[in-house]
């Protein structure tokens, strides 16, 4: 292609040392975003990614439930299926009218309801559903709240600290204008104790 990738520096550590120096700069920044701490802030690859993470950390048994509408885009669901395995079962709710309501997915939760997992804003229909009204019913239930804002933030804000959640994961390369590949995951300090790692 006659082009050379150069690095201008005496050392390539230089570069390993700038994009530390990035990184460091990102987590306080997605922190601010979202009037999060900086220590419930990591960085991700993708929406998808940080998703994975939270249904691989959240601890589940055989019988427990998550909860969705059947409007969430593919991979807000992808990450449970790979729990099926493990004995989990998966309720999916109609919307209605396009809409996903606090009020219909009410009636399908059950005493082995674990998880509810939705995304803000709807990819197919740009619905944006009344996250104060499932983090208070989650908050009520001791119900695991699990947030997809890729379509919601840059746009809209999230304030975690009025409108909790226990996790939420967002890529960066929407409305946020960053690169594929950056994007965080936030992680409730009261949600921490309670999650395995899943990776090192």
């Amino acid at each position: 292609l006659g082009l050379a990738l150069v690095c201008p520096m005496e050392s390539s550590t230089s570069h390993h040392i700038f994009m530390d120096d990035m990184r460091a700069a990102a987590r306080p920044a997605a922190a601010r975003l979202i009037n999060a701490h900086e220590d419930e802030i990591a960085l991700v690859e993708s929406t998808t990614h940080g998703l994975s993470l939270a249904a691989a950390g959240i601890t589940l048994s055989p019988g427990d439930r998550v909860l969705m509408s059947d409007l969430e885009f593919f991979q807000v669901a992808v990450p449970w299926t790979q729990r099926i395995k493990d004995g989990i079962e998966i309720d999916v709710v109609p919307n209605h009218e396009g809409q996903v309501r606090m009020e219909d997915l009410v009636p399908h939760i059950t005493p082995r309801t674990r998880v509810i997992t939705l995304s803000t804003v709807q990819w197919s229909n740009g619905y944006r559903l009344d996250l104060a009204a499932f983090s208070r019913l989650c908050r009520d239930r001791g119900i695991w709240l699990v947030v997809d804002a890729i379509q919601q933030l840059g746009t809209v804000p999230i304030d975690v600290r009025e409108t909790p959640v226990d996790i939420l994961a967002c890529g960066g390369h929407k409305w946020l204008n960053a690169p594929f590949g950056c994007g965080f995951l936030y992680i409730c300090r009261d949600a921490l104790p309670r999650l395995i790692p899943p990776v090192a």
